[in-house]
């Protein structure tokens, strides 16, 4: 292809997407992977040296905001990956429109899209991927040993930026074995040289251990190992800790996140692969094992595939270039040898419905960030904070924006593993100092309530609630519209803040703070009205505590054999009925005597005794006991009366739960 042109088109796709540049600290990690690159220290697990070096001369552009400059370093990154992959595409198909289009049509993809204009290290670690493809392919075709090396090198390269790469270059190393009849010791041992010289860019982690910013401890060879690892934090553990059930589960997500990601191209997977099975087995092996490995080992450590999509983003490559081989196989046997230009729709499909917005920012937007945590400051100046993306955020606010500037911003959740109690031992007394920490009886290690600092509270909301659209609900709010404005992303975010007072009323009940507790639920309740919160809010006024006996604690632990004996021991058949309730024991929970009538209809009701059943869910009135009654008049064929009540239910508390029960019911649910 014309070296012209190939500049061209990087520099014009460039231009397209440089429009939608993010200046916001928007993704969970993006804080701290701008510290790291701006001070070269060390990154979180696996360290992403390669990254840090890469990023810096973007972070020293004249006039560019810190967020902007990574936001255009992963664009650039992106670019990259689009132009290589017009270069793959031209060898795998032999079609210039089909490889242009192709390549336009991937950077257009929602994932690629957010992913490259977002500071993450994904859109990287992409690129090299699809540079060490194009090698691969190159080698497969003209049996020339400078483009495996080529592809070993890019592979290393890749590794340097996450320590993943290993699986692709095992993996690849083995297709050389298998696809050259000579596979000679020496050409092994280059390859194993060339992959592993980028490799030693992790001693950077080691030499950059004092920098002004670093994430762990990497002061030796062996803890350089232990952080590239994640040992730590016990990624290795999440491996054993997976079911095969949860496994399929998340794979099953992820398939269906592949249908959303390029919309209606998925139709020609089954196609391309054919096709590619066809016409050169090797091309379909060289391009599906990545997407098997990168798809299983994701699949495995990723804590929430719903919003973790970027971790996938050489599984949608793979997935890519097998869709547009089914594209290309159907327009040829369509319209033979005629010019695709008509392909050019797909680009321009994909980019006006995935275009990202972030004039929102995004709830992690620093600035705004500010008015919640401000007040969770400590009287010694430690900011406690919860989860890996608040404390970024915050790190960012401090070091690049200059404000928290005598303040120590720690994880707590971090706060148990070795190498930070040991970096910040002389916080110890100060921590232990502060009335919400505890330590835990039985693992030994400090923990810490979670949305509680000293003398102020940080609402924290959960990974999974931290999205663009929250920023949305925060104007509302602070503009006092929530209440004016009934739109539904504004209804669902409500409900988040609303959980987010709900559980850190919660977490003061169980450090017997029950009056700050109380003032929890009421901002609860004045968000939206919820009965399991009433339920808390009356709770807190009688003076009860949540952690009054050590069965509770054993429940929300989760440590469920611990709480059966404790309710046994102390006689608590209404606590001891409801765990086997939980665990769905349904033969032990008839074998107990005087259990509430809840659990006597919820054996009614699974021997399909409706009647019995919905007479004595009638005589509660909590959640379940409405939730349960409304299944039962449903089966007995009163389903308007069900409808009612769920709909009911569902405008005071809403949950997954009853709103798949409402649209099974009725097809659709209100939002009032």
């Amino acid at each position: 292809m014309n070296k012209k042109f190939t500049f061209l088109f990087l520099i014009s796709l460039l231009m397209v997407l440089s429009g939608s540049l993010n200046p916001w600290v928007y993704k969970g990690d993006s804080g701290e992977l701008i510290l790291t690159s701006k001070f070269l220290g060390v990154s979180h697990p696996s360290g992403y040296p390669l990254y840090n070096i890469l990023t810096k001369p973007f972070l020293e552009i004249p006039g560019l905001k810190p967020t902007i400059a990574m936001s255009f370093s992963s664009l650039f990154f992106l670019c990259l990956t689009a132009l290589f992959t017009m270069l793959t595409l031209e060898l795998l198909l032999e079609d210039i429109i089909f490889s242009i289009t192709g390549a336009i049509t991937l950077s257009f993809g929602v994932t690629f899209l957010r992913t490259g204009l977002s500071q993450e290290i994904y859109s990287l670690f992409t690129m090299f991927f699809s540079i060490c493809l194009y090698f691969f392919i190159r080698w497969i075709i003209f049996k020339e040993k400078k483009f495996i090396f080529a592809a070993a090198f890019s592979l290393g390269l890749l590794s340097a930026v996450h320590v993943t790469g290993l699986f692709y270059f095992v993996f690849f190393l083995i297709l050389y074995l298998i696809f050259d009849e000579k596979r000679d010791i020496k050409t092994v041992f280059l390859l194993l040289l060339y992959y592993s010289l980028p490799c030693t860019l992790y001693l950077f982690l080691m030499i950059r251990d004092t920098a002004f910013f670093s994430w762990g401890d990497t002061s030796s060879i062996t803890k350089v190992f232990s952080h590239m690892s994640g040992s730590e934090r016990g990624v290795g553990n999440r491996f054993f800790a997976f079911s095969f059930k949860e496994y399929l589960h998340q794979l099953t997500v992820f398939l269906h996140h592949v249908s959303k990601e390029f919309f209606f191209l998925w139709v020609f997977l089954i196609p391309g692969i054919v096709f590619l099975f066809k016409y050169e087995k090797r091309y379909l092996i060289s391009i599906t094992g990545p997407f098997v490995i990168c798809t299983f080992f994701y699949t495995l450590v990723a804590r929430n595939l719903e919003y973790r999509q970027h971790f996938f983003l050489i599984s949608f490559y793979a997935i890519f270039l097998l869709c547009w081989a089914g594209v290309f196989w159907a327009h040829r046997y369509i319209f033979k040898k005629k010019k695709a230009l008509y392909l050019l729709v797909f680009p321009l499909i994909l980019f006006l419905i995935n275009k990202p917005d972030f004039s929102y920012g995004a709830m992690l937007d620093s600035y705004s960030y500010n008015l919640d945590v401000t007040t969770s400051q400590t009287k010694d100046n430690v900011l406690l904070t919860e989860g890996d993306e608040a404390t970024f955020i915050l790190w960012y606010s401090k070091y690049m924006e200059g404000r928290f500037k005598d303040t120590l911003v720690i994880n707590r959740d971090m706060l148990s593993s070795a190498w930070y109690r040991e970096k910040y031992g002389e916080l110890k007394q100060i921590i232990k100092d502060h009335s919400h920490i505890y330590t835990d009886e039985y693992s030994g290690d400090l923990f810490y309530d979670k949305y509680i600092a000293s003398y102020g509270i940080i609402y924290s909301i959960e990974d999974e609630y931290k999205t663009p659209e929250t920023e949305i609900f925060r104007k509302y709010r602070l503009n006092g519209l929530d209440k004016k404005y009934e739109l539904p992303e504004v209804e669902a975010i409500r409900l988040r803040y609303r959980d987010s007072y709900n559980q850190t009323g919660i977490e003061l009940m169980k450090a017997g703070r029950a009056e700050e507790a109380k003032k929890m639920f009421e901002s609860a309740l004045k968000i939206k009205a919820d009965l399991g919160v009433y339920s808390n809010l009356s709770k807190a006024s009688s003076g009860k505590t949540f952690y009054n006996d050590t069965g509770e604690m054993y429940l929300d632990k989760k440590q469920f054999g611990k709480a059966k004996d404790y309710f046994k021991k102390k006689g608590d058949i209404d606590s001891l009925a409801r765990l086997y309730w939980k665990l769905e024991d349904y033969s032990k929970l008839e074998t107990l005597e005087n259990i509430p009538d809840f659990y006597k209809g919820i054996l009614l009701f699974r021997k399909g005794d409706y009647h019995k059943a919905a007479v004595l869910f009638s005589s509660g009135n909590t959640r379940d006991s409405l939730f349960y009654l409304a299944l039962s008049l449903n089966a007995l064929g009163q389903r308007e009366k069900a409808i009612i009540i769920l709909q009911n239910l569902y405008n005071k508390a809403p949950d997954r739960e009853i709103h798949d029960a409402l649209k099974n019911l009725k097809g659709y649910v209100s939002i009032y």
